[in-house]
């Protein structure tokens, strides 16, 4: 797979921050690409799979980590609720 690297410049007073709370560079390097890949795909840039990916997730793990940053993984809107309903309603009544 082919990649691209991006440099993250940091303010030196921050990243002695991140340090002393044990914030290796690893586990920067970690942190921003999940939060960067919840982001992207809580706004519609990537799709599951390529979230995931840029994660460095599995889809399993991934969909947990989005869930638990309150990240909702289906999109079901309440005209989607509505549309369903009366599919399953014109069903029922053998009009469809």
């Amino acid at each position: 797979m082919q990649t691209v690297h991006v440099n993250l410049f940091l303010p030196a007073d921050v990243y002695v921050t991140l340090r002393s709370a044990g914030i290796d560079r690893k586990r920067l390097r970690e942190e921003a690409r999940h939060l960067l890949a919840l982001w992207l795909y809580r706004d519609g840039v990537l799709s599951f799979g390529k979230a995931a990916r840029l994660a460095g997730m599995s889809y399993a793990d991934f969909r947990s980590w989005l869930v638990t940053n309150g990240v909702p993984v289906v999109d079901y809107t309440v005209e989607d609720y509505e549309q369903d309903r009366d599919a399953i309603r014109a069903y029922l009544n053998g009009r469809l």
